[in-house]
């Protein structure tokens, strides 16, 4: 009776890892607050050592279900492009001088 939580142990642990990749940027904030309440929970069971298997996978299945519904939203959400600027950063500008110079007292 043992092997079932410790299927459901694995299968939880690596649900963890998945869900605790995402950062709250780009997350609203209520999924994130879930997610991390999600997270909190399944650690304590597994930190508990006598969780069931059917406990296990419930909150594997909740946090897979929350990182479904974040991943839909960031699909939905249009993401906007950072602004493009034509100018050269100074510092490269210098760089590339500095580049020029070396390269003509070399020849």
């Amino acid at each position: 009776m043992k092997a079932a939580p410790s299927v459901a142990a694995a299968n939880l642990r690596q649900q963890l890892k998945w869900s605790m990749a995402y950062s709250a940027d780009g997350i609203a904030a209520d999924q994130y607050a879930t997610l991390q309440t999600q997270i909190t929970t399944a650690n304590q069971l597994l930190a508990s050592g006598n969780a069931t298997a059917a406990q296990l996978t419930v909150i594997q299945t909740a946090l897979h279900a929350t990182g479904a519904q974040i991943k839909a939203a960031q699909a939905t959400t249009p993401m906007t492009p950072a602004p493009v600027s034509s100018a050269v950063p100074v510092s490269l500008t210098a760089a590339a001088s500095s580049a020029a110079a070396v390269l003509a007292t070399a020849k």
